[in-house]
């Protein structure tokens, strides 16, 4: 009988034992879900935070005389990233601006503009973001059909700010600066609000082998050849933080536009909570 108990400690009772047993046996339910609920909890936990990541979708152009608007190829952006589309251009007349662009079911708005030689080269950046982008082309509207060399790079960035609208969180501030007798330039800007933000430079010049600026990651580079008016867009970024973004372009004039992107951590789960209530 004594043997008995023993062996089925758990789910039979010898004399005397009940109560303590019962106790006992209460105890090891609540242990059992708390490890259940420790596993589903950690399942939650990243092993490591996420940080800002850079994807070039597109990068190209045309040296097309008289065009009065740009289409790219198709390209498929993600949900809830930041779409930075970087256009530089050589014009006829130093007024035509870019009056829209459209494309991937966004709505794409100016960050900043610049421009070199008394506006005849510019360089525009435009953001967008949506929570279900289409695939397919973005074009660009020019104010007047005499753009002559068209440079255009398009690139996402992941883990980012997605409050405001159209990306407006994910752009923490921007700056421009140009030079029309400089090999290399220089854009400056404020102290960043977070380590853990990232840094983008976007670059218009004519000059066919820039080179990006020290610690940055060249993310798309096209020359439009034409005309004898060449053009040149580049893009840059590095996933930390750098108040100087820098381009060497080997040539007479640059014009840059540089942004400071803003992190976003995925949300974690809190369960410790319902952990604790068990004991």
């Amino acid at each position: 009988m004594h043997k008995s108990a023993l062996t089925l400690r758990w789910f039979s009772f010898g004399p005397g034992t009940r109560g303590r047993q019962t106790n006992e046996s209460l105890i090891m339910v609540r242990l059992f879900a708390a490890l259940i609920m420790l596993i589903i909890s950690v399942g939650f936990v990243p092993a490591a935070e996420a940080a800002v990541t850079a994807t070039n979708l597109y990068s190209g152009g045309s040296n097309a005389a008289s065009q009065s608007s740009f289409v790219t190829s198709s390209t498929s952006p993600g949900a809830n990233k930041l779409i930075l589309l970087a256009v530089g251009y050589y014009t006829d007349g130093a007024g035509a601006t870019i009056s829209s662009v459209t494309g991937n079911g966004l709505t794409w708005v100016v960050v900043a503009s610049t421009s070199f030689v008394s506006g005849f080269y510019r360089t525009y950046l435009f953001r967008a973001m949506g929570s279900s982008p289409s695939s397919g082309a973005a074009t660009i509207n020019f104010s007047v059909a005499d753009i002559y060399n068209v440079a255009v790079g398009i690139n996402e960035f992941s883990n980012v700010d997605t409050s405001g609208t159209n990306g407006s969180g994910a752009i923490v501030q921007s700056a421009t600066n140009t030079s029309d007798s400089a090999t290399s330039l220089t854009v400056t800007l404020g102290a960043f609000g977070s380590t853990d933000n990232a840094t983008f430079g976007a670059f218009g010049h004519p000059n066919a082998s820039p080179t990006a600026g020290t610690g940055f990651t060249q993310l798309s580079e096209y020359h439009s050849v034409g005309w004898n008016r060449n053009i040149g867009t580049q893009t840059e970024w590095r996933s930390d933080n750098d108040t100087t973004v820098d381009i060497s372009v080997g040539s007479s004039a640059v014009m840059g536009i540089a942004v400071e992107i803003k992190f976003a951590a995925a949300a974690v789960a809190d369960t410790s909570g319902a952990f604790f209530e068990f004991f």
